[in-house]
This record gives C-alpha cells, structure tokens and sequence, in this order.
C-alpha cells in the first residue's frame, strides 16, 4: 500500500464507536424495513390484526432516530472520520429561497413541466 492509500484509508476509518453507532443505524433500518414489510403482507393477506405492526415500527423508528442522531453528533464532536466534514457543509450551506420557488413562470419557459393531455 502506498503512502497516499494510507493516508486516505485512515482519513476515513471511524474509531469503534461510530463503526458500532453506524451497524446499530444500519440494523435498525433493516429492521424496520422488515416490519414494513411484514405489515404490507399482514394488510395484503386481510389480517385484521395488521395494525400490530405499527406500534412496533414506531418504536424501532424512534430507537433509529436515536441513533442517527448519536452517530452525528459523535462524528461532529470526536471528528474521526472525513464524514463529518459532509455535515458540516450541508449544515452551512445556502438555503433555496422559498420565493424563487413559488414565483409565477412564464408560459412556454423550459422550467414548465409538460402538459399531459
């Protein structure tokens, strides 16, 4: 391995705590994605008892959320992957100004959206 691959390798590992927060962000995911899953197939079956899942996938959703949100904040505060750097930027990045959005086009423009006729 070259010098410059070591460098970029240890410029994105993560210490073992983001490495754990980020199997348990990506468990809960899958987890959740299971019990919505299930949930479907309960409702597409005609279970009358196909509401159970929701209380479930609220709390994993939660628990995801946590998580999410530890495995942020400890790459912000203990910066041991480049990721951080990502969060930083897309927190300090210009924000659209709602009114270029909402502000009439002119008939014809290339911006309109197609007809459908």
């Amino acid at each position: 391995m070259s010098g410059a691959e070591g460098q970029e390798r240890r410029k994105n590992a993560r210490c073992a705590v983001a490495e754990e927060l980020l199997a348990s962000y990506s468990e809960l995911v899958t987890e959740s994605l299971t019990l919505h899953e299930m949930q479907f197939q309960s409702v597409v079956s005609g279970n009358a008892d196909s509401g159970q899942y929701q209380r479930l996938i609220d709390q994993v959703n939660s628990r995801k959320e946590n998580t999410k949100t530890a495995y942020i904040q400890h790459l912000r505060n203990h910066r041991c992957s480049s990721d951080w750097m990502l969060l930083d930027e897309r927190k300090s990045a210009p924000k659209a100004n709602a009114a270029d959005e909402t502000a009439p086009r002119k008939a014809g423009s290339n911006s309109d959206p197609p007809l459908n006729r």
